[in-house]
């Protein structure tokens, strides 16, 4: 094999090994995008739940003080 047919195979290579990089990137990418959106549903859930404790705790201390 000559010196051109080896670099023509290198080459061939490494442009498989950098699109599946690529690929393997864009997976990856995909799945932090994944989690933010999870994690910022989960964030609206703990906000949600706070207010509530809030809410109770507020009808709590109302209800002692009353009692």
């Amino acid at each position: 094999m000559g010196e051109a047919a080896k670099a023509e195979a290198a080459l061939a290579q490494a442009q498989d090994e950098s699109a599946d990089h690529r690929s393997r990137l864009a997976a990856v990418e995909e799945r932090i995008a994944s989690l933010r959106e999870e994690l910022a549903r989960k964030g609206e859930e703990r906000d949600h739940l706070m207010r509530s404790v809030d809410t109770v705790t507020r009808g709590r201390d109302r209800a002692e003080q009353q009692a």
